[in-house]
């Protein structure tokens, strides 16, 4: 009953308690940020601090735009960090916890695309499920909603494969978060796109499409049903939701496959993905833009605001190769060895609202060819884009992202 009633008053303190702690790294400028790993494994070991500069940079964003000022929750997802992580001990996974708890006031932690204990899944091994046993219990106790992810398909073959093997899968995996007695607030389920069809392959037809709508209603009725038996806490019945792409449009979110109104009826709740690096570029009057307009985007997240929705934001970077009218989308790894081989122009910088997209050409002819295209470019998001009602996509992708300086912010 005590921790119930500390945990009560941590959620109640939590925007009161991050405003501090924002304005706190801007004083302290050795405030550790996470943690992360030990120093050439010995022993317990001399962990690297990555220092304050991640409390520092939000805090910045939120002083000097206070509607931006910083994210409700984080997904945490990347499978090798998070296996490395929590094999780490418990005070690094306490640190870890702790730093969270200081920033974010709900967390998606993904337990993998598999059977929990399998080999190869993220916590097979008896140290990482310890691990996230204490991770779990302890931002629940510093009032941190934890919410699990489960599932990471795209696309409609892979919604198939799934839904053949989805009832062992669910079955075992609450079987496993039952023995561990991991804590958590709710499920989250990652099955996008469902009737979305590979390039060059034919479309659904509508009879396919429909029975992908029943066949994901079904999986997500047999999560309910596992969620139904789990006790309530003092936050009621733990949450359902299914991460996805909705438009304003009913009947073009029932094509995708998401009967909003059906899968409500079991409890079931949209959890909607921007992510406008992934959305795919065009070329349009020989300018690249996104697929995903900086008009759609905004539109879009005023809709889902509207709405209630939990909304998370990606703010990955992307770097694209142009062939005349084709694009590709490369990664950091190809674009910095191209750049390092070839000498180039810088061509300057767009920026607008949302996006920012700067373009080099390069000068060097047989890079050129060996390189597929003369024209490359690199997309940024604008992080004033995340408000205090979204999520950001992913804890560790962002600490990436920030060391090699490709976090936009204007």
């Amino acid at each position: 009953m005590v921790i119930l009633k500390e945990r009560i008053q941590s959620i109640k303190l939590r925007k009161k308690s991050i405003f501090k702690n924002y304005l706190g790294g801007i004083k302290n400028k050795n405030r550790t940020f996470a943690p992360l790993f030990y120093k050439n494994n010995e022993g317990a070991g001399k962990m690297i601090e990555i220092k304050f500069w991640f409390s520092f940079v939000f805090a910045i964003i939120l002083l000097s735009n206070p509607k931006s000022s910083f994210s409700k929750g984080i997904i945490i997802s990347n499978q090798a960090d998070q296996t490395e992580l929590f094999q780490k001990g418990d005070s690094v996974v306490l640190q870890f916890a702790k730093q969270i708890a200081d920033t974010y006031t709900e967390a998606v932690i993904y337990l993998g695309n598999d059977l929990i204990s399998s080999p190869g899944n993220i916590y097979s091994s008896p140290a990482c499920q310890h691990g996230l046993f204490v991770f779990c219990r302890e931002l629940q106790y510093r009032g941190v909603v934890v919410i699990l992810g489960m599932f990471n398909s795209v696309g409609g073959e892979a919604f198939d494969e799934l839904y053949n093997k989805h009832r062992d899968l669910i079955i075992q995996n609450f079987k496993k978060i039952n023995a561990l007695k991991i804590g958590y607030d709710g499920i989250a389920v990652d099955i996008e796109w469902i009737n979305k069809t590979g390039k060059g392959k034919m479309e659904l037809t509508e009879q396919k499409k429909e029975l992908h709508s029943k066949e994901f209603k079904e999986i997500l009725t047999l999560i309910r049903k596992n969620l139904n038996a789990k006790k309530k806490s003092y936050l009621g019945p733990p949450q359902l939701y299914y991460f996805c792409s909705l438009v304003e449009s009913e009947k073009e979110n029932s094509n995708r496959g998401y009967n909003i109104k059906e899968l409500k009826k079991i409890g079931a709740q949209p959890f909607l993905v921007l992510n406008p690096a992934e959305s795919g570029f065009v070329i349009e009057k020989d300018k690249l833009n996104p697929s995903l307009s900086e008009t759609q985007f905004l539109q879009l997240k005023s809709f889902y605001n509207k709405m209630g929705w939990k909304t998370v934001v990606s703010l990955a970077p992307a770097y694209i190769i142009r062939s005349n009218s084709e694009v590709k989308t490369i990664s950091t790894q190809t674009f910095q060895k191209i750049i390092n081989e070839s000498g180039f122009t810088n061509l300057g910088e767009e920026r607008s609202k949302a996006y920012s997209i700067s373009m080099v050409q390069l000068q060097d002819s047989a890079k050129k060819e060996s390189a597929s295209g003369t024209f490359i470019y690199k997309f940024k998001m604008n992080s004033r884009m995340i408000n205090q009602e979204d999520f950001v996509w992913e804890y560790f992708s962002m600490e990436r992202w920030f060391n090699q300086h490709e976090l936009g912010y204007w």
